[in-house]
């Protein structure tokens, strides 16, 4: 009989533990205090040896219990303080909290990543239809020079006809296959971004109670999902962050790698227990993660035709 393993709670717990540790580093916030306030807590901490940072870390973990914490009561006195004070007690039920009570921060990430996506594609779209256009305008340009073309992208054309047939190439792989496509992913992303809005918009009205335009709140959920990136990404990260924004001139096979990645995140997330959701999910995952492979089998196409001489 084949000997089972049982699985090592405790060393997985341990495990987990140092990965969080491994990721302590300083993190930013801003304070809004008035000259006393500071003055006191300064001195409450001075008295006791202690720092404000120390004090906040300290306070942090004791109310999520998280990587460090001074205690089960230290905790649950944290909880009931944070729920008895007005933050706790009246909680906003705008769509930044209902998304992360109803599924959690892992589907605002897929959420978020959607819209941005969807952002990407629409731009996309935009510059095929200006760049099929400016095509189309070169085929009916008898006087465009189209040997200063060739000579610049070193094509392999002898003769304008040849010229002229490598261009109708790319005017009909846009129109027959690359415009599609991405209209249809277009289509897929604005439908599952915008379920998951009517969803709240349906049980706020369900509750009597008004909610804001899709737009806004969007905007809400991505402003809550920077600050949490910023806050993530860390103090030490900020230098780094900023250097690398000012280098990111992005070709076209990173926009491919990157929406190839975003869907494979997407394909590998669990929906909540609703079956219909499930279903509802499942679908969407095998529609992006089928265009992920389509925009990569599109990439490579495109190249071929731009770098048919070399």
């Amino acid at each position: 009989m084949e000997k089972i393993e049982k699985f090592d709670w405790e060393n997985d717990a341990r495990e987990k533990q140092k990965q969080e540790i491994a990721s302590i580093k300083g993190r930013e916030l801003v304070l809004r205090l008035s000259d006393q306030d500071v003055e006191e807590i300064c001195e409450l901490t001075g008295r006791y040896g202690t720092t404000v940072e120390e004090l906040l870390e300290n306070f942090v973990g004791d109310l999520i219990y998280g990587t460090y914490c001074n205690g089960s009561d230290e905790h649950e006195y944290a909880r009931r303080w944070f729920e008895r004070c007005d933050l706790g007690m009246f909680p906003e039920t705008d769509f930044v909290s209902y998304m992360l009570n109803s599924y959690g921060s892992d589907r605002v990430d897929v959420l978020i990543g959607c819209q941005e996506e969807l952002q990407e594609v629409e731009n996309e779209i935009s510059k095929s239809k200006e760049q099929l256009l400016e095509y189309q305008n070169k085929l009916n340009d008898s006087s465009y020079d189209w040997e200063r073309e060739v000579a610049e992208r070193e094509l392999p054309c002898r003769t304008r006809e040849e010229w002229a047939e490598m261009i109708q190439e790319d005017i009909d792989y846009m129109i027959q296959e690359e415009l599609p496509q991405n209209k249809q992913y277009r289509d897929q992303l604005r439908k599952a971004v915008r379920e998951e809005w009517e969803k709240y918009r349906q049980s706020q009205q369900n509750r009597g109670k008004s909610v804001g335009t899709f737009e806004e709140d969007m905007q809400k959920l991505q402003q809550w999902y920077l600050k949490k990136e910023q806050l993530q990404e860390g103090k030490e990260k900020e230098e780094e962050h900023q250097e690398g924004a000012d280098k990111e001139e992005q070709l076209d096979e990173n926009f491919c790698v990157r929406s190839f990645s975003m869907t494979l995140i997407f394909s590998s997330f669990i929906p909540p227990s609703s079956d219909r959701l499930r279903s509802e999910s499942s679908n969407t995952k095998g529609l992006l993660l089928t265009n992920a492979f389509i925009k990569l089998e599109k990439y490579l196409k495109r190249s071929c035709v731009f770098n048919k001489g070399t």
